[in-house]
């Protein structure tokens, strides 16, 4: 039901969606789980919400390009794919009612996932999963017409920056009054850690516990073995 709950919402967003004629510049945070929590397989071909699941004779468009050999492969491919779908019937229903094109929209998460699901992100020196320090970051920006993938180096941290460019002049921080940039990405490689051990209250109290994993540094392109160093 964690799942169900939270796909549900992503399915009822034209529904929730109110349109307003009036002329006003608005910021929009929507924060689902949906895809945290990858309990639920769905119907093939088109991905529905049945109670009896049989896909037996269907395959996945991403047969042979992606591992799914595994239920915890299968099941976060489902739970992905059936949020795209779900999100774009949203963007359909922006484009439908004229809010699309003036409408910048980020999509990103909090993080990847090791899953093994791409041979290309199985680092062997270093040793990781890449896919682990890989989570989405999608951007749709004004009047945007074309669509591309990019190898530059981004993180998730820089949704901030994406988020108010050509929009703020100046953007700050309005807690702490330090600039809104993303500059400090391309000062020096970053580092990024394996260990499980994210909720420093939990852990150590104030600083990273990582005795169950690594501190690696990363730089430019991140599908590049050499851009990778274990640190720690």
């Amino acid at each position: 039901m964690t799942f169900l709950n939270q796909y549900c919402v992503l399915e009822s967003l034209p529904l929730l969606t109110k349109i307003d004629e009036k002329a006003s510049d608005n910021f929009l945070n929507i924060q689902n789980s949906a895809t945290h929590e990858p309990f639920q397989l769905f119907q093939l071909p088109d991905y529905e919400l049945t109670e009896y699941v049989d896909n037996s004779n269907f395959k996945t468009a991403a047969e042979g390009k992606i591992a799914l050999k595994n239920d915890e492969q299968l099941l976060h491919y489902h739970a992905n794919i059936a949020s795209f779908l779900a999100l774009g019937k949203w963007f359909d229903f922006m484009r439908k009612n004229g809010v699309y094109d003036n409408t910048r929209i980020i999509l990103v998460a909090d993080h990847g996932r090791g899953l093994a699901q791409f041979e290309n992100l199985l680092m062997k020196n270093p040793e990781i999963d890449v896919e682990w320090c890989n989570p989405l970051l999608m951007v749709k920006d004004f009047n945007s017409t074309e669509f591309k993938t990019s190898n530059e180096f981004m993180t998730n941290a820089d949704v901030p920056t994406l988020a108010v460019k050509d929009v703020i002049e100046n953007p700050k921080n309005p807690f702490t009054g330090k600039s809104i940039n993303n500059e400090e990405k391309a000062a020096h490689p970053q580092l990024v850690t394996s260990s499980l051990h994210w909720d420093v209250s939990k852990y150590n109290g104030t600083t990273f516990d990582i005795s169950d994993g690594h501190w690696y540094s990363v730089h430019d392109d991140i599908f590049k073995e050499e851009n990778w160093k274990l640190e720690e």
